[in-house]
């Protein structure tokens, strides 16, 4: 395929904004032609005319945005060619209903069998369009995935996670079939699958998932350093590479590091999880992940936080959630400049109740820190791309619960893995583009072998 220029796909991609425009307008368009046959609602037929060339322009506008973004490739050819006229056959018969809409009530009457006919085929490609758009989007079987298995039958569809029973125990718990091909399939395979294949990498089978894609493997067995798949999902979320991309949710903690020890285990195809000898953290997290232990998180006794301190957070720009329906945890997000020490200070309202702290990219400093320092429950923390120092990592110590830490992108230096390894409960520390040289991180790795550094961009 020849190159496509920038201008070309970022007028592409206002299809699926503008495509949803025809369909209101077609619908609206048959529901008042339906009406206005009543004599109660007789008057709506007037409008009729007007909305059918509203679907006609909108149609046809869409259809030409359509066009432009499969410029771009990664589509299924015949999903693709079919979308694409089954949409241009509905701007025409659009188009056929406004003429014979438009030359009064005499005409209309003589060609009545025409536009009733029309009528029906606009319905039945309306909804059949809009089912292929849907199956080039997130896949073929995205419409009946989750159906009962009867319509799966009916729909000739299967799917593409073998139908698996419900984990009670790793003793009989599958490392791909339960674990690995879940997760991509729940967070990857609706931009790379057979219909979808964007970077032409499909991801609904083990054998697709070792073919790699256009720039070659993802997983290299036994080396998260030479995983493209494990690079993507543990870059920063806002960066222009993370996976999954397109504001969908991202993999959790739990997710990523099952991934990581299948690869460090050489991706295998299958096999037992107890077989391959999970350590007790990574026990614990398949557990969670199965919901077969508890979370420890949930455990922690929290009284509801002061609604005050939350509106007075909200005004600060942060952005606070629960971690779970009917939990008094915390998650806390702030998106913007946080220069200003004082717009952080409410945090200490809600230190009994917060657990999850992200403030990446938002100009804090050293001085900040000290703040942050004084949140006790803190489970994961990321201050990345910030200037923070080792003096302001050294604000942290007192964060005993600490799990995880990401430094990404700041400038503290060897020393910092001093303080990094007197975090007692730490799990993971992120130090990518940092002063920290890897001879010293390999030189003290022995020393806390249970803690994950990931110090240079695979």
């Amino acid at each position: 395929m020849e190159e496509v220029s920038d201008l070309v796909i970022f007028l592409g991609r206002f299809h699926p904004l503008v495509v949803h425009l025809p369909i209101g307008f077609l619908t609206l368009a048959i529901f008042f032609e339906i009406l206005s046959r009543r004599p109660a609602t007789q008057k709506l037929g007037s409008a009729v005319r007007f909305i059918w060339l509203c679907s006609t322009v909108s149609a046809v506008l869409a259809a030409v945005l359509g066009y432009l973004l499969s410029l771009g490739g990664d589509y299924d050819e015949e999903l693709l060619s079919q979308h694409q006229w089954f949409g241009i056959a509905l701007a025409v018969m659009s188009f056929g209903c406004y003429l014979l809409t438009s030359e009064g009530q005499q005409l209309k009457v003589y060609f009545k069998r025409a536009y009733n006919v029309l009528l029906v085929l606009i319905s039945l490609a309306l909804i059949f369009t809009g089912h292929l758009g849907g199956s080039l989007t997130h896949g073929s079987d995205y419409l009946v995935e989750f159906a009962p298995k009867p319509v799966q039958r009916l729909m000739g569809t299967v799917s593409l996670v073998e139908d698996r029973p419900k984990v009670t125990s790793l003793d009989s718990a599958d490392i791909f079939k339960d674990a690995i091909s879940p997760i991509v399939n729940s967070k990857c395979t609706s931009c790379h699958n057979n219909s979808k294949r964007k970077g032409e990498l499909i991801l609904t089978s083990f054998g697709e998932m070792m073919k790699g894609g256009e720039n070659g493997a993802i997983i290299s067995p036994g080396s998260l350093a030479s995983s493209e798949m494990y690079r993507r999902i543990t870059l920063p979320s806002d960066h222009k590479e993370f996976m999954p991309s397109e504001g969908k949710r991202p993999l959790t903690d739990e997710q990523v590091a099952i991934i990581e020890w299948w690869i460090e285990k050489d991706a295998p195809e299958g096999g037992i999880i107890t077989s391959l000898g999970p350590d007790k953290n990574m026990t614990e997290r398949f557990e969670k992940y199965f919901g077969l232990g508890k979370n420890k998180e949930d455990e922690i006794q929290a009284p509801a936080p002061d609604t005050v301190v939350i509106n007075a957070l909200v005004r600060n720009g942060f952005t606070i959630r629960r971690l779970a329906a009917g939990s008094n945890l915390l998650e806390a997000k702030f998106s913007g400049s946080l220069t200003d020490t004082t717009k952080i200070r409410p945090l200490l309202g809600i230190k009994e109740q917060l657990v999850w702290l992200q403030l990446s990219n938002t100009g804090i400093t050293d001085e900040t820190l000290l703040v942050v320092g004084q949140l006790s429950n803190l489970r994961k923390l990321n201050v990345s791309r910030n200037r923070i120092s080792d003096e302001g990592v050294n604000h942290l110590l007192g964060l005993s619960n600490l799990k995880y830490l990401n430094l990404y992108e700041t400038i503290v230096t060897d020393s910092v893995l001093v303080s990094v390894m007197a975090l007692p409960r730490l799990e993971e520390v992120y130090l990518w583009n940092t002063r920290v040289s890897e001879a010293y991180v390999e030189k003290l790795k022995p020393g806390k072998p249970g803690l994950k550094i990931i110090y240079k961009t695979p």
